[in-house]
This record gives C-alpha cells, sequence and structure tokens, in this order.
C-alpha cells in the first residue's frame, strides 16, 4: 500500500489491546505514507478538556465512550491521515460502519 493508494482517504488503524511498540508503529505508518497522524484519545482529552481517567471517573464508560464516537465522526473531516483508536472504539457496530464507510481500517 502506498500513499497514492489512500488519497483522499481517511486511514483508521485499531490495535487489540494496549502494547509498548503500538504507538511507534503508528507513527512510523502514518510517515511512511506521507500522512498525517492523530490519536483519538488525545483527541478526546483535547475536545473534553479532561483526562481518560478523569473521564471515566466522572461519567464512567458510558460516557467516555459518547466522547469516543464523538470524537472519532469528528474525524471525517480529516483527510489522509492515520487515525489511532484504541481497542474498545470499534467494538460499538455504530461505530465500525462508520470506520468502514470513511476510510480504510488496518489492524495492528
Amino acid at each position: 500500500m502506498t500513499a497514492a493508494d489512500l488519497h483522499g482517504r481517511q486511514v483508521e488503524d485499531w490495535a487489540v489491546g494496549d502494547s509498548p511498540w503500538k504507538r511507534a508503529v503508528e507513527d512510523d505508518l502514518a510517515a511512511e505514507l506521507g500522512l498525517g497522524f492523530l490519536d483519538l484519545d488525545d483527541a478526546i482529552e483535547q475536545g473534553d478538556g479532561r483526562s481518560i481517567p478523569e473521564i471515566f471517573r466522572d461519567g464512567g464508560e458510558v460516557s467516555f465512550r459518547a466522547a469516543e464516537r464523538s470524537a472519532l465522526h469528528a474525524t471525517g473531516e480529516l483527510q489522509d491521515y492515520v487515525i489511532a483508536v484504541g481497542g474498545g472504539a470499534l467494538v460499538s457496530h455504530e461505530n465500525m460502519d462508520w470506520a468502514l464507510e470513511n476510510g480504510t481500517i488496518i489492524f495492528l
């Protein structure tokens, strides 16, 4: 796959669970393809004004998943990006369907 293959497409990648190498692979993928990079968790924190642990503490998983869904859908305005999402982001059928309609999903 080359950057030309992805031109004008949003690239989503989803890694199951946490791993110490996940972020390095995502950064390298974006750089290799000449694409921008956005970590959805960073976007959630920036948009909400609280850290992920604070969102969970204050509103539980329901609150976090709502913020995650909102941040994911906001990425629809981006083009030529690798969007890194956490292991639970695409478990929701709504989020998975949206991601399939709006980009290419790469599972790490």
